[in-house]
């Protein structure tokens, strides 16, 4: 067993659950690491979201962005007794009794990391997170052999 080394997600996808289960899961994960979770988000392509997940998908980038945000608030309600009050375009999370607040623990919330797949994305890494993991999709070469409307 070592407490040096960083766990990390890579990515989960995002899209696949809502921020307050990955809110959870992660605060979870940063408890039991002793603050060590790297939480690696994606978006993975749309028919992975809506066929094999049964989830909504529309505007990667502005939901990506807006999921972060999302997980941000909640957090903030945990670690500093904020009201949670998250409305947004495709979350909105209003509602944290004490009997779901989960343990306090003392080392906040894990750092966010976004894969960036494109431009726009690579814009939201750099606005809302904590750092970008690279993705092999992230060059041209990529979005022409496997199809640019499956990474945009």
């Amino acid at each position: 067993m070592t407490a040096r080394i960083d766990l990390g997600t890579s990515i989960a996808v995002a899209f696949a659950r809502n921020p307050m289960s990955t809110a959870v899961l992660a605060n979870d994960l940063q408890a039991l690491s002793a603050g060590r979770l790297q939480l690696g988000l994606g978006t993975q392509v749309k028919a992975h979201v809506t066929r094999r997940f049964g989830m909504p998908w529309s505007q990667p980038a502005r939901r990506m962005r807006e999921y972060v945000l999302a997980l941000r608030a909640i957090w903030d309600t945990w670690h500093n007794d904020a009201r949670l009050s998250f409305r947004g375009e495709f979350y909105s999370h209003t509602l944290m009794t004490p009997a779901f607040t989960p343990p306090s623990h003392p080392y906040g919330p894990p750092p966010v990391l976004l894969a960036a797949v494109g431009p726009a994305l690579t814009e939201v890494a750099g606005e809302v997170a904590d750092g970008l993991v690279a993705h092999p999709f992230t060059t041209e070469i990529m979005k022409d052999l496997i199809g640019r409307d499956l990474v945009e």
